[in-house]
């Protein structure tokens, strides 16, 4: 299921991120891939659902529909 998918994301991180370098990964709370210029994704199980949270903070909107829309897709994989 999910867990699963994430497990395996956190055993084998991206080293790219659409066309983002991922320069850091953090696995305290779910999976959390830390760009150049500070901008972030993260994944995490909710704790409340059966499901996959996503949470991403860039410097536009167009930026972060972009690592949100890239890091759907490594769930789909």
């Amino acid at each position: 299921g999910m867990k699963k998918k994430l497990d395996k994301l956190i055993k084998n991180p991206p080293q790219k991120l659409g066309d983002r370098k991922v320069e850091e990964v953090e696995s305290i709370d779910g999976l959390k891939l830390i760009f150049s210029d500070d901008d972030w994704f993260l994944l995490r199980l909710s704790g409340t659902i059966p499901a996959i949270r996503c949470y991403a903070e860039a410097g536009t909107k167009m930026k972060v529909d972009k690592i949100i829309a890239a890091g759907l897709k490594l769930l789909d994989q």
